[in-house]
């Protein structure tokens, strides 16, 4: 399969970054989420940046170092769905099954830090929708797609490498 390094580093990636934000959450306390998220946060980017590049530089010397840049960018796309597909499963299985209450205490404990700051009590439920939807697996997905495409449109306008074409000639 022509792709099958790309997939490779993409799941492997994706089960890195898993076994990192479960490590993560052994080593504080399920509750403290957003502490857990920044450190995920990093650890993802961080997959993505280095991912994405490795997997075009892969891919172009696996063509003999040539490499255009739609081919270079859909390698790059590829790696990131991978990776944004395994974070979001993982993220479904972590809020549902190990720490379904982790999201229950952060958002109240997020109601008591508006509560403080003289916030009108009509205005909760909407605050509280919103806080519950930072931990849509859809959501992440998504801003990892959205960060992976500018970075795979960086590294395939930088590791891009035409083939030399041959001089047309009517003789």
């Amino acid at each position: 399969m022509k792709g099958s390094l790309n997939i490779t580093m993409g799941i492997g990636a994706g089960i890195i970054n898993c076994i990192a934000w479960y490590a993560l959450s052994r080593s504080f306390t399920y509750y403290e989420v957003a502490t857990i998220d920044k450190y995920r946060l990093l650890i993802t980017i961080s997959l993505l940046v280095a991912g994405v590049f490795l997997s075009i530089f892969f891919q172009r010397r696996e063509n003999n170092g040539f490499l255009g840049f739609k081919t270079a960018f859909k390698t790059g796309i590829l790696y990131t769905l991978l990776l944004g597909l395994a974070l979001a499963v993982f993220n479904y299985v972590y809020y549902k099954y190990i720490a379904p209450d982790a999201i229950d205490f952060y958002v109240s404990e997020a109601k008591k830090q508006v509560l403080d700051a003289k916030a009108r009590p009509e205005d909760l439920p909407k605050f509280e929708e919103a806080v519950r939807s930072y931990f849509s697996s859809f959501k992440m997905f998504m801003s990892i797609v959205m960060m992976g495409v500018i970075i795979s449109l960086v590294a395939a306008g930088i590791l891009q490498k035409r083939s030399p074409a041959i001089p047309f000639s009517e003789n």
